[in-house]
């Protein structure tokens, strides 16, 4: 019996960290901006776990913030094969997507948090003092998509949204009044 146990005390105390410690550890590193270091421990933690979604999903994080985006693509394209409505990584996923010009990929991904209608998740007008909404930002981002693709038509759909949903108002109303003068001279022209 004493033998078992010896050997149970082994191998407890072989494993090393906990999954939770080292996810800690690296929210610590990456609260102080230190990716490199939070990378590090995201990839121990994906050596033994390589679908945990919270390290995958950092680790991209990571690779963003350091600027390895494909790195961060690859990261957030498979917390999206695992869980297709990871609003987060969709999120990260179209800004980076923005971030390189790739508009329709930039879209698709703003999209699937919009969804098929503000009923959808629940759109709600923001709040004074209230936190990041992802879902207003969403429409946010959309609309600053469809903007630099210059897609004026739809761009105004979203900033419109946003005026509604009183989210960013004010930069709202100004990007709604640019796309708005757009679209008025596309139309002057096509006449």
């Amino acid at each position: 019996m004493k033998y078992l146990y010896g050997i149970l005390v082994l191998v407890l105390f072989s494993c090393g960290p906990d999954i939770e410690a080292l996810n800690k550890k690296a929210s610590q590193f990456e609260g102080q901006q230190n990716y490199s270091e939070a990378l590090k421990i995201r990839n121990q933690i994906l050596v033994e776990h390589p679908n945990d979604l919270y390290a995958l999903y950092n680790r991209g994080v990571c690779h963003q913030a350091l600027g390895s985006f494909k790195l961060a693509e690859l990261d957030y394209v498979k917390v999206l094969a695992l869980d297709s409505m990871h609003l987060e990584a969709n999120f990260n996923l179209g800004a980076l997507y923005q971030s390189v010009k790739e508009w329709n990929a930039s879209i698709l991904c703003f999209s699937r948090i919009i969804g098929d209608g503000e009923a959808v998740f629940n759109l709600k007008p923001e709040e004074e003092g209230e936190d990041f909404n992802i879902y207003n930002e969403a429409v946010y981002q959309r609309g600053n998509t469809y903007l630099m693709k210059k897609d004026w038509s739809a761009a105004e759909l979203d900033f419109q949204k946003c005026v509604s949903m009183k989210y960013k108002t004010k930069k709202s109303k100004e990007l709604l009044e640019f796309c708005s003068n757009n679209n008025r001279c596309l139309l002057i022209l096509d006449h």
